[in-house]
């Protein structure tokens, strides 16, 4: 196994030196490695991409893409920032590395202190309202509202504030349900909606949610 891995980075790393620098075809064969699930081996030539182009959005994209499959967090979001500043704004991959980096930010912001908190959670919000200003009917767009609204029902829960809280959860279910008309069955949003129902006492539906779910999965 290990000399199998070692004979797959010497092709990679003989490629890096074989091919030409035209950062089009680096990407492609680095785009090839990511769909075989050869992660190491994409980020190499996402790297070399950059070397040839430091200006690839494209490729500053793919690389976070590689990043959050190897669970490398810190290098995803610096790849998807920096993707976010070079790539066409109507694009779907500024779209997607946009909600992909406010998603990770999000995550990481109940450890922060107060101050980084709050500024991290003004950045998502405007993030959001970019991404839905762009496309109001995006799905990743919607799944990242429902995400921040969800983190503000829990903020309020946490300061005793449980009419305002309740209010916010409710907030959370439609927008999920929205989600869900913008991609059907969609399983993440789908468990997601089925939680922020149990959270609400709703938990008829959040069973029914929860078994469509494994039934889809054995299907």
């Amino acid at each position: 196994m290990r000399f199998a891995r070692f004979l797959a980075f010497m092709a990679v790393a003989m490629a890096l030196v074989s091919c030409s620098p035209n950062p089009k075809r680096i990407l492609e064969r680095g785009n090839k490695y990511y769909d075989n699930g050869k992660y190491r081996e994409a980020s190499l030539m996402y790297r070399q991409a950059l070397r040839a182009d430091p200006k690839s959005g494209e490729a500053y994209y793919r690389l976070g893409l590689t990043a959050l499959k190897m669970q490398l967090v810190v290098d995803a979001i610096n790849a998807f920032r920096r993707a976010v500043q070079l790539l066409p704004a109507n694009s779907p991959e500024w779209t997607d590395a946009n909600v992909k980096y406010a998603e990770l930010m999000l995550t990481g912001a109940p450890s922060m202190r107060a101050g980084d908190q709050a500024r991290t959670l003004d950045e998502v919000r405007s993030i959001k309202d970019q991404v839905l200003s762009k496309t109001p009917n995006s799905f990743a767009g919607q799944r990242l509202f429902a995400m921040l609204t969800l983190n503000d029902a829990l903020m309020l829960q946490n300061k005793g504030k449980l009419e305002e809280s309740k209010k916010k959860l409710e907030e959370v279910i439609g927008i999920y349900r929205k989600a869900l008309t913008l991609k059907p069955g969609d399983s993440d949003v789908t468990v997601a909606l089925g939680d922020s129902l149990v959270m609400n006492g709703e938990t008829e539906e959040a069973e029914r949610i929860y078994r469509q779910v494994v039934d889809n999965d054995k299907a």
